[in-house]
């Protein structure tokens, strides 16, 4: 076989597929996590994972850039190298303006009481704080009045970024922290009047999480309920959430002194919680073949068009 015939078919084998990655800017340069998202090019050679599996659920990739392997999340795919380059262009011309615009508003981590039985972190924007109007510095000031629907509520302040990615990490770490310090292993048991108190963790979007005390009369769906130890269903409006039972008892009072307890423990974490996962290896020879990727067309999808209600 010719070298014009094994390139020819090495062509085959190795699609030149091309890929408009979206990245973090401090990753990029071989830094920390900044927040701020950035775009470049890469061939599907520079792609680190055999496994292309979770390149189409959730558009995250491993890639080699700068001597690094950084992850990134695809925004589009194509065998066509000039149509990806003036995407590039046009994507990164209009993230200037969003840049800007971010760099003159904050997002908010927070804590607030929700009636006498409930606490939920959720993430504000700065014009969702209604006091103080200001964009105050003193990071001694932490208490402020934010939106809710159509009430105004009282919430502590977490933490602050300038980044949708990093509040949200941070959000959903302290989340899965809140979860791991309170859960109790739960027990069967065919009487509900044993443990008639439900200690539960749920969301009714991905900005917020709730804990809340409820008796298991307040839930709905129970007789269609299969898991009735792992999980309850609340209603609120004319919506209903998954709620994870994090723990259950026949004293109420037990119950609230845990989720004093978790209120406080937030008040004392030191944020941000998040690392960095940008790390520096040395590289063995790669076999581009192994390392290729079938070309796709990835569409982007809007969030905001699903209500989420299961977490």
């Amino acid at each position: 076989m010719t070298s014009l015939q094994l390139l020819h078919n090495s062509r085959e084998i190795c699609r030149m597929s091309w890929f408009l990655i979206e990245m973090d800017e401090g990753q990029s340069k071989g830094g920390k996590e900044n927040g701020r998202i950035v775009y470049g090019v890469i061939h599907s050679i520079d792609l680190v994972d055999n496994d292309s599996t979770n390149m189409y659920i959730n558009r995250r990739v491993r890639f080699n850039w700068n001597h690094a392997i950084i992850e990134g999340r695809v925004k589009l795919a194509s065998d066509d190298r000039y149509f990806i380059e003036q995407q590039f262009k046009t994507l990164t011309k209009n993230n200037e303006g969003v840049i800007l615009k971010q760099r003159l508003s904050k997002r908010y981590l927070v804590q607030f009481n929700k009636g006498a039985n409930t606490i939920v972190h959720a993430i504000v924007h700065q014009k969702e704080i209604v006091w103080p109007k200001e964009d105050f510095q003193n990071s001694t000031i932490r208490e402020v009045l934010i939106r809710d629907g159509k009430i105004q509520r009282m919430a502590t302040v977490l933490h602050v970024s300038e980044s949708d990615d990093l509040i949200q990490k941070e959000l959903d770490m302290l989340k899965a922290r809140c979860f791991e310090g309170a859960f109790e292993e739960p027990y069967d048991n065919n009487d509900i009047e044993e443990t008639p108190w439900l200690f539960v963790q749920y969301s009714s979007g991905p900005s917020n999480v709730s804990y809340s005390i409820i008796n298991i009369c307040g839930t709905v769906w129970q007789e269609e309920n299969l898991y009735r130890n792992v999980v309850a269903y609340i209603k609120e409006g004319e919506a209903v959430y998954q709620a994870i039972i994090i723990r259950k008892s026949k004293d109420r009072n037990k119950l609230d002194g845990e989720l004093r307890s978790m209120k406080d423990y937030c008040l004392k974490t030191d944020f941000p919680i998040s690392g960095t996962s940008c790390f520096k290896v040395s590289l063995p020879p790669l076999d581009h073949q192994a390392l290729c990727a079938k070309p796709v067309t990835i569409l982007p999808v809007k969030r905001e068009k699903y209500q989420i209600v299961r977490h």
